[in-house]
């Protein structure tokens, strides 16, 4: 009878623990998610990040010209 109810105990134990790992990664997720929303608004949105984001990717305007320089 109690190693039934110390195995019952160990099981609630385990799920409870279980339980609040799962809740720290749903809102690990939801802050994720909301970091991608925001980022994708600003991708629709705000073209001055978008060009950011392309200038830290190396891209250029047409009109522009790039000059690279070697280190001695």
């Amino acid at each position: 009878m109690a190693l039934l109810f110390f195995n019952e105990i160990s099981k609630v134990y385990f799920l409870k623990n279980e339980n609040k790992r799962i809740e720290k990664r749903i809102e690990n997720l939801k802050a994720q998610n909301e970091a991608y929303r925001e980022e994708t608004k600003a991708l629709k949105e705000d073209k001055k990040y978008v060009e950011k984001i392309l200038r830290e990717k190396g891209m250029i305007k047409e009109e522009e010209k790039v000059f690279r320089f070697k280190e001695k």
